[in-house]
């Protein structure tokens, strides 16, 4: 979400990993990658919003087992602002 707004579902934790490794060079799981996505959070907010709104229309719940992709990140980082 920080980078490209989708509603392709992943098939596995793998799969979004893969797809940071576009975005991040030498992207590694193991790597603190908060300083990296901070520049994107306000597109990040603008997409999970809009994913939220796709959902709806399609009459999925958020935070139902069929919302893939999913990310309520960035409702924590707003809480603790």
């Amino acid at each position: 979400m920080h980078f490209v707004y989708t509603t392709h579902p992943f098939k596995d934790s793998k799969e979004p990993k893969k797809e940071l490794t576009k975005y991040i060079d030498g992207y590694k799981e193991s790597m603190d990658i908060a300083e990296v996505l901070r520049p994107n959070l306000e597109e990040a907010k603008k997409r999970i919003k809009q994913l939220k709104a796709y959902y709806k229309q399609i009459g999925t719940e958020w935070g139902s087992v069929k919302c893939n992709p999913m990310s309520d990140v960035v409702e924590i980082i707003e809480e603790l602002e």
